[in-house]
């Protein structure tokens, strides 16, 4: 019991740090940072119940929501995230999907209640593709805090079955011949659903990453670890050719012998 009201304390502060953060442009770096704890430190204090850390929320959610509507979406998402990483926990493509699916719906809704900055719009290259960097980053967050509250629990093996399936290259092939063949808007929509099926890519190659890197001693993990943290074009560049690659050499031999999570056909 004490052990679960500290991770809940600790997910109630961490919270509203998240929160108060985000409504600073100093500090929002800073909260972008600590939100990827949001959701494991939610399935943390949920072990026993979900109404434990539902309960948490709501103080965090109405003081935010009070200075900044916009901001309490943004809580909101990575709240419902830690719904979902408790629902799929044992299904980590569900689970990585889903809660990119709701990020990605958060996103369009506040586009829709709040609109863009004038200068986001001014940067014509973003605002045509902003619907794929939104599914983009949707999966990058979804996949690294789904991988962080599987680790604070000490089930890391199952991040490392995290495969989407083959339909992924699929969706590749037709977004990539449909941006080169079309024309006009349905060509920049197509670009948008290529830089969302790359991050599939990504996010599937962040697991395979891992589950290579687990087996090297201490001190060379410390070492790789900060060489992505200093280079992290280089680790997501990684991550691209790792997931694309996967889907051919099955390097996790997750299609063998029925050794997948069950959930990499969704």
């Amino acid at each position: 019991m004490e052990k679960k009201g500290k991770s809940c304390l600790l997910y109630g502060l961490v919270l509203t740090a998240v929160g108060l953060a985000s409504l600073s442009p100093t500090l929002a770096p800073f909260g972008v940072g600590l939100s990827l704890f949001v959701p494991a430190l939610f399935v943390l204090c949920g072990r026993e119940s979900l109404l434990f850390p539902l309960a948490v929320s709501v103080p965090p959610f109405f003081l935010v929501a009070f200075f900044n509507p916009q901001v309490s979406v943004d809580l909101l998402g990575l709240v419902a995230s830690g719904i979902l990483f408790k629902l799929f926990e044992e299904k980590p493509s569900w689970a990585v999907l889903s809660s990119s699916a709701l990020l990605f719906a958060l996103a369009l809704l506040e586009e829709f209640l709040f609109g863009l900055p004038q200068e986001v719009k001014q940067l014509k290259a973003f605002y045509q593709f902003r619907f794929g960097f939104y599914a983009l980053s949707a999966l990058l967050l979804s996949t690294a805090s789904y991988g962080l509250a599987l680790f604070f629990q000490k089930k890391g093996e199952l991040f490392y079955r995290l495969k989407f399936g083959f339909w992924t290259v699929l969706f590749f092939i037709v977004s990539a011949a449909s941006s080169l063949l079309l024309r006009g808007e349905a060509k920049v929509a197509a670009e948008n659903f290529l830089v969302a099926a790359l991050g599939l890519f990504v996010a599937q190659g962040i697991a395979l990453f891992f589950y290579f890197v687990q087996r090297f001693s201490p001190f060379v993990k410390l070492l790789i670890f900060l060489l992505a943290l200093i280079f992290p074009m280089g680790f997501l560049l990684t991550a691209l050719a790792l997931g694309f690659l996967d889907n051919w050499f099955d390097f996790r031999k997750l299609n063998r012998g029925g050794e997948g999570d069950g959930s990499n056909s969704p």
